[in-house]
């Protein structure tokens, strides 16, 4: 059962348009676009590699080991860590400027689905 609502439709266009609201999205999109960066030339590099560097992509580690196999774990690895640096900055400097946002334009913040 959901509760009435007690404010009216927010009007998006003037959120849109504050400073506040502006500074979240360019920090969003500065990070997004540097992580897609850095995630997509990590891989491009290990396909270019499997493709064309045969000789060391073959190089064993240890025995059992290739570099081949030690790049493509990094793939893992390196999500991993970008979606943890994701995280960090969503429960830290994100949420900052959200809750600035959500008070500038009037309205109170929701915690984790639930009003506050």
């Amino acid at each position: 059962m959901s509760r009435p609502s007690t404010t009216s439709e927010p009007d998006w266009a003037a959120i849109a348009q504050r400073s506040d609201f502006q500074q979240l999205v360019a920090r969003r999109r500065r990070f997004v676009v540097s992580a897609l960066s850095f995630a997509a030339i990590w891989f491009g590099g290990f396909l270019l590699m499997t493709s064309y560097a045969h000789g060391f992509m073959q190089q064993l580690i240890v025995p059992g080991l290739s570099v081949a196999y030690v790049l493509g774990f990094s793939q893992f690895v390196m999500i991993w860590v970008l979606t943890a640096l994701y995280l960090r900055s969503a429960g830290g400097t994100f949420d900052e400027l959200e809750r600035g946002v959500v008070a500038g334009a009037g309205y109170r913040h929701a915690t984790a689905g639930v009003d506050a």
